[in-house]
């Protein structure tokens, strides 16, 4: 917790946007992490959210920025973004909470997940698969197997969709219901590698992790900003130019 929000600290354009909790150090113990408290709304909460932001887009944008910034810059990302860690406060600051799972990945990893995040809202088979190509290890692909693995993702990618759909009437269900989208959500990515491995592709450790905070974000679009153009967007970061000498991230453990 400590150590994103010193990243927040580090990227200007964040401040005063998103939060993580303070860590009370003197309250704490080894096995006893003490935080403050914050008071808000989960992310998918639309109704919630449009009390303190009445633009529920912005929100989701700086909760994405922020993501994104952090896979690409930071030592590791949040990597169980669901909706219960993901908070508009009553500010309507965006507020990263639970740092219990993280992920780490090389930077051309990182750099297939950016492709991936362009390529899937906007129904991409083809830049799906090169994502996906890139994101993994692998020799090659000719161009007949990158159409046939484009062609197979977009099988799996078109389920996904058919869940996204009804992400309205899975958030209004409750508890309950969100458990079921967990495991939907879970099979998703279970079924990517599975079709990835029949073209030889096989996926970093973090992989999962990664897929699945990107499948949490696809469905968090499609509540709180149908009509986000995702490729073109300018309030994305990443359909903005990287900083000069901004460099990738290198893969360590996150704690």
């Amino acid at each position: 917790t400590e150590q994103f929000a010193e990243f927040l600290a580090r990227s200007p354009e964040l401040d005063g946007v998103v939060t993580v909790p303070k860590v009370y150090r003197a309250a704490s113990a080894s096995r006893l992490l003490t935080l403050e408290r914050l008071y808000g709304v989960p992310l998918i909460d639309l109704e919630s959210v449009r009390k303190y932001q009445p633009q529920p887009e912005l929100a989701l944008i700086v909760a994405l920025n922020t993501w994104v910034s952090s896979v690409l810059t930071n030592e590791w990302f949040h990597a169980d973004v669901h909706a219960g860690n993901l908070l508009v406060l009553t500010d309507g600051r965006v507020a990263f909470i639970d740092f219990g799972i993280v992920g780490a990945i090389p930077a051309a990893t990182a750099e297939g997940m950016l492709d991936f995040v362009r390529s899937f809202p906007a129904g991409d088979m083809a830049g799906v698969g090169r994502a996906l190509e890139k994101m993994g290890f692998t020799k090659e692909l000719s161009e007949e197997q990158s159409a046939a693995f484009a062609k197979d993702i977009g099988e799996v990618i078109a389920s996904i969709d058919s869940m996204t759909a009804d992400i309205a009437t899975t958030a209004s269900a409750g508890a309950a219901a969100s458990a079921i989208d967990e495991t939907q959500l879970n099979r998703a990515v279970a079924a990517v590698a599975r079709v990835a491995e029949g073209y030889g592709i096989r996926f970093p450790r973090e992989f999962a992790l990664l897929i699945k905070q990107v499948l949490y974000f696809d469905r968090y679009t499609s509540l709180l900003a149908p009509g986000l153009d995702v490729l073109n967007d300018e309030r994305l970061s990443m359909n903005r130019p990287p900083p000069p000498g901004d460099g990738g991230v290198s893969s360590v453990e996150g704690g």
